[in-house]
């Protein structure tokens, strides 16, 4: 039985992976957007919100009833305090979920920034140790569904770590993701090359499912 083998070489250098950092923040952050409309048009979503959220918040309105009542009672003005915050939140939340249309329609679009937020921070601990590293070489040995990571400096190469390829990938300028299953929030590794084809090639003859980028954002 012959295995597959596929061995990828690249320099990597503190400019590249500046470049690689922002296209991975618009990568995640396109991917971050496609997942909020996805949970928002579930009908599932919206129902959780109905059947869980609303009568949760009638728990914690009955509780904090009987914290005013027992502040009240105990002559505790702190705890009395808390108590009126508290139902004054759960009676918030109740209007907004059972008025969601209204309310989480006018509030959704102010969360890109948020998600561009995450986008970038998540991109930025992804290439933390990289660019700790760098420069180096970084080689990966692929082996059927078998990846090892080597990085290679002045003093020889280290292993970093290795892999099974499965699942799903997403490939980048630079760089290739891969997830568990598509609808995953985060990619659970990640591979630093300079040409895709080869290894893309790699992963569909291996039966990887390519994942669809994420449309371009403007952020």
């Amino acid at each position: 039985m012959t295995i597959q083998r596929l061995q990828l070489e690249t320099d990597i250098s503190a400019d590249l992976l500046a470049q690689i950092e922002d296209d991975l923040a618009r990568t995640l952050f396109g991917w971050l957007l496609g997942f909020q409309h996805r949970v928002r048009s579930s009908p599932l979503f919206r129902r959780l919100l109905r059947l869980v959220v609303m009568p949760l918040c009638a728990a914690g309105f009955a509780l904090s009833l009987l914290v005013i009542w027992l502040s009240w009672r105990a002559s505790e003005p702190a705890m009395l305090a808390v108590g009126v915050v508290l139902a004054l939140v759960f009676v918030a939340l109740a209007i907004i979920v059972w008025n969601k249309e209204k309310y989480l329609d006018r509030f959704m679009p102010r969360l890109p920034g948020y998600w561009m937020w995450v986008a970038r921070l998540r991109a930025r601990r992804m290439l933390t140790v990289a660019k700790r590293a760098a420069p180096f070489t970084a080689e990966y040995d692929c082996r059927g569904d078998l990846a090892c990571y080597f990085r290679v400096k002045d003093d020889g190469a280290k292993f970093i770590w290795s892999r099974k390829l499965a699942g799903y990938y997403l490939g980048g300028r630079g760089y290739t993701l891969f997830y568990k299953h598509a609808g995953a929030i985060y990619p659970n590794a990640i591979i630093l090359h300079g040409q895709t084809g080869a290894l893309h090639a790699y992963l569909d003859a291996l039966g990887l499912h390519v994942l669809p980028a994420p449309e371009p954002q403007g952020q």
